[in-house]
């Protein structure tokens, strides 16, 4: 199956014309070759990876990679979630994962007939790119870089704020030991990580009670604090950082 369409890479940060290994259906079902060489050149003419090894589909190929009409891939394109879908010179692009999860519905739906069969091919070509040694690569570096930058926040928030106190306790910093204690969790809100307004510099004992008690976001620390009688001013701060990079809690 080879390429039928020159592919234009629709962001400088991202990567396309990743080589995967197309799926092999079994060849008792009969499957009509036209039909996957056109879902296969979908995916090698319009799947792309960004700069952090995540996928994404040019939206207007999702009837091809879904099997279904143009109107309703529209349909669906229109009702991903902004978090799922990107627009970049108009065109909309969605996660490989949301598209995936829209797979597994219509494979759901599907029962016996030939459409599920062409589904779990279009599901195994998203897979394959997702596993492609590309995308690993990429991920692969791009944890590198993070890991770096996560690294780099303790020092960079004490010399912008000359910090010289624990700032929920209010002792005496110990620098050399002390954390950067991330107010959104860095795991669950990965995209907040690397601010340095999301997070506070304490003591390696504060920081331990935090981590203990599994605290997730600003709500949990902020009610915390208050019954261990520690500091909450940094609370405020953080809703205008909030709202300034985020527009989050705005009225």
């Amino acid at each position: 199956m080879k390429k039928k369409e020159t592919q234009l890479i629709p962001h400088p940060e991202w990567v396309g014309g990743i080589d995967f290994n197309k799926p092999e259906p079994d060849p008792c079902l009969k499957l009509n070759k036209g039909t996957l060489t056109q879902i296969a050149n979908a995916y090698d003419s319009h799947a792309f990876l960004d700069a952090e090894g995540v996928l994404w589909i040019l939206g207007n190929k999702l009837n091809i990679v879904l099997r279904t009409s143009t109107t309703i891939a529209k349909f669906i394109v229109d009702g991903i979630s902004d978090d799922d879908k990107t627009i970049i010179e108009s065109k909309a692009f969605v996660r490989g994962a949301e598209i995936n999860s829209q797979i597994t519905r219509e494979i759901e739906k599907s029962g016996l007939n030939d459409r599920g069969h062409y589904l779990r091919f279009s599901e195994g070509c998203l897979n394959n790119i997702r596993d492609s040694y590309t995308a690993k690569a990429i991920r692969g570096e791009a944890e590198e870089r993070y890991n770096k930058e996560l690294s780099r926040l303790k020092s960079k928030r004490i010399n912008n704020f000359n910090i010289k106190h624990d700032e929920l306790t209010g002792e005496l910093l110990v620098k050399k030991t002390s954390e950067f204690s991330h107010i959104r969790s860095k795991k669950v809100f990965k995209q907040f990580a690397l601010y340095i307004e999301n997070g506070l510099i304490v003591n390696k004992g504060t920081h331990d009670q935090i981590t203990k008690e599994g605290i997730i976001d600003e709500n949990q620390l902020q009610f915390f604090c208050e019954q261990k009688g520690w500091k909450t001013d940094w609370y405020n701060y953080y809703i205008d950082f909030l709202r300034e990079t985020y527009n989050e809690n705005e009225d």
